[in-house]
């Protein structure tokens, strides 16, 4: 920890919201849960990440995005509804999912990237960040990471500055480029995440 912050990672890289659900039922993890002041979440990208890694996110299939995202508001009710029952007093932060996918102004060689973001919003903002935003609690707090993104660098087509989606090429690399987009934050995202969450706590903590 941190002065007398304690910090525990308690997810792990490719979880679902099923798997998640699973994971809160050790008995380990639920004595975290029980002495947590914070908990912050972010789920749901790896129920709809499959539908297009596949293709290496140049198309999406829309059989495999409807049957990871199918039971993703019941399973994430259930994991909130767990983590109050343990803590009721807890607060949780629950970011929403941004889209990769510049929504317009699309760099050279990423025009389809337009109907990709828009078949991508069914499934990330239409139901996973729907349940987020639903969810409702007197502790619980949404960052809107969809919103921050979306309107500070997807609608002005650059998600290119804060995630690895697109990677620059020339004439000789774009078969390479083509195999290697990564819709993860790169650091300055990841900066700007931290941003938005810490707004939420300097929030809180002048309330007190």
């Amino acid at each position: 920890g941190a002065g007398n912050v304690t910090r525990t990672i308690s997810g792990n890289d490719g979880f679902t919201s099923r798997d998640l659900l699973d994971k809160l039922s050790e008995v380990a993890i639920q004595l975290e849960i029980e002495k947590a002041d914070i908990i912050t979440i972010s789920i749901g990208g790896n129920n709809v990440m499959p539908a297009a890694r596949s293709s290496s996110f140049w198309s999406i299939d829309t059989n495999l995005a409807d049957e990871g995202t199918a039971n993703f508001a019941t399973e994430y009710t259930a994991i909130l509804d767990l983590i109050y029952s343990l803590n009721a007093k807890v607060t949780v932060i629950s970011s929403t999912l941004y889209n990769p996918y510049n929504s317009a102004n699309q760099p050279t060689g990423y025009s389809g990237d337009t109907q990709l973001h828009q078949t991508a919003e069914i499934y990330i903002d239409g139901i996973i960040n729907k349940a987020i935003r639903e969810y409702s609690h007197a502790n619980y707090y949404v960052a809107e990471a969809h919103e921050y993104f979306l309107k500070n660098y997807g609608n002005l087509g650059k998600m290119g500055d804060v995630t690895f989606f697109y990677p620059r090429y020339n004439f000789w690399t774009w078969l390479f480029v083509r195999l290697t987009r990564d819709p993860h934050l790169n650091q300055k995202g990841q900066n700007e995440m931290g941003t938005i969450h810490n707004q939420i706590i300097n929030a809180l903590v002048a309330l007190k």
